[in-house]
C-alpha cells in the first residue's frame, strides 16, 4: 500500500488524524488483508511541503520535514516506527480479533525468533479498554481516542504449578492472581456451566 500525507481540512488537527487513518488503513486493515509492505511516497519535505508537481490538495506532508538545521517528524514518521521497529524482517502475520471501523484494531506479528508484536490503534470517539491474550498470558490496557500503541511479548505460553497433595471436593479453595494479587470469584455464587468470573480483593467478600 502506498499513500502520502495532507493536512487535514483543520491543519491543527492533521497530526493526530494521520497518525489514526494511517495506522488504521495502511498499516492494519492493509496487513489483514494480504499486504505485506508500507511506502510513503515523500520521505523528506521542505517547511512548505515541496517541492512537488502540484498534486496535493491542500499540502503535501513528508515523513520528515526539513527548514534549515530542524527537521520535523510528522505523523507519518511515527506510524511507521511502530512497524519498523518492533516488526522484524522475516515477520509473518498471525491471527488475532479486531474490532471493526470506529472500534480499536489491531494486526499482531511473530518475529522469527519467535516474539510477538501487535500494532493497536482506537478509532473510537472515547478512550477504550482491551486485552490481549496470547499463550495464557493477558494484559489489559486503557487506549485514549486515536491514540496508536505497539505491545510487544516474547510469545512463550505460561504455566501454572499444580497445587501441592490432594484436593479436597468438599472443601473451599482461594484463587489468588499472581499479577495483580486479587482473587477468583464466581460472580453471585454461581455454580452452574458458565458462570462468570470476576476478581476481587481477597477477603472482602
Amino acid at each position: 500500500t502506498e499513500c502520502s500525507g495532507t493536512d487535514s481540512a483543520n491543519p491543527a488537527t492533521t497530526f493526530g488524524d494521520t497518525l489514526k487513518w494511517h495506522t488504521e488503513n495502511l498499516v492494519v486493515q492493509n496487513m489483514r488483508n494480504g499486504g505485506e509492505t508500507v511506502i510513503n511516497w515523500n520521505l523528506a519535505l521542505d517547511r512548505n511541503g515541496g517541492p512537488h508537481q502540484g498534486h496535493c490538495t491542500d499540502r503535501c506532508n513528508g515523513i520528515v520535514e526539513i527548514d534549515g538545521g530542524q527537521v520535523t517528524r510528522n505523523a507519518e514518521f511515527y506510524v511507521l516506527g511502530h512497524v519498523a521497529k518492533f516488526v522484524k524482517a522475516g515477520a509473518v502475520r498471525i491471527g488475532s480479533t479486531s474490532q471493526g471501523a470506529g472500534g480499536v484494531q489491531n494486526v499482531a506479528f511473530q518475529n522469527s525468533d519467535g516474539s510477538r508484536a501487535a500494532v493497536v490503534v482506537n478509532t473510537a470517539s472515547g478512550a477504550q479498554r482491551f486485552s490481549l491474550t496470547d499463550n495464557g498470558k493477558s494484559l489489559a490496557y486503557t487506549l485514549p481516542a486515536g491514540a496508536v500503541a505497539t505491545f510487544t511479548w516474547d510469545g512463550s505460553g505460561g504455566t501454572t504449578e499444580p497445587p501441592a497433595g490432594s484436593i479436597d471436593p468438599a472443601a473451599w479453595y482461594g484463587v489468588r492472581n499472581a499479577n495483580s494479587g486479587a482473587c477468583l470469584d464466581a460472580a453471585d455464587w454461581g455454580t452452574a456451566d458458565g458462570t462468570a468470573l470476576q476478581q476481587w480483593a481477597c477477603g472482602t467478600g
